[in-house]
């Protein structure tokens, strides 16, 4: 399964009530429930959108199984970044956009 941009709108902008980073954590794991035993859940997500998501990746609570993460460095320039500086990252500035993206791999969710 392959998720382009699109688990940081989860309970974020929507009118539904409720805790978005806690509706993500419930849709990677309902997303690890479709996968055949080797499939492979993908995500790409932008920092600096979703505060409730920008927290779950700096406590370490996706609990992906790898994860790497880009950042801007001009208009269509990326370069490898780690996660804290990834998470320093502005949405919008100083780029249109995302400045800063992670791509977070899962397996199977264990029975």
């Amino acid at each position: 399964i392959l998720s382009i941009s699109t688990f940081e709108h989860i309970g974020f902008d929507d009118e539904a009530d409720g805790d978005s980073g806690e509706k993500i954590r419930r849709a990677i794991t309902a997303c690890q429930a479709l996968l055949a035993d080797a499939g492979r859940l993908v995500l790409t997500v932008p920092l600096g959108y979703n505060p409730a998501l920008d927290a779950l990746i700096a406590d370490d609570q996706l609990q992906s199984d790898r994860a790497f993460f880009i950042r801007r460095t001009g208009r269509l320039q990326w370069e490898p970044a780690t996660a804290e500086v990834a998470l320093d990252c502005r949405y919008g500035s100083p780029f249109p956009y995302a400045n800063a993206v992670m791509v977070a791999e899962f397996g199977r969710a264990a029975a």
